[in-house]
């Protein structure tokens, strides 16, 4: 299974700092990978979903990128 990321930056933020930035992670539940080298960068003032099936990781991701 695959999960899809798909963002819209306005013009004005494309230059921002991002917010959050994940690079290369993966998520292992004991010997279970969950999540598999996902890169994902966050910047203010935009909208970001993550759209995929059921068991892809949309929940494990966003449960281990808060802090």
């Amino acid at each position: 299974m695959s999960m899809q990321t798909h963002t819209s930056t306005p013009t004005a933020t494309r230059n921002s700092i991002p917010k959050m930035v994940g690079d290369k992670v993966s998520v292992f539940y004991g010997e279970k990978q969950a999540l598999f080298d996902v890169d994902l960068e966050i910047t203010a003032n935009q909208v970001t979903s993550l759209i995929g099936p059921s068991g892809c990781g949309k929940s494990t991701s966003s449960a281990h990128s808060t802090a």
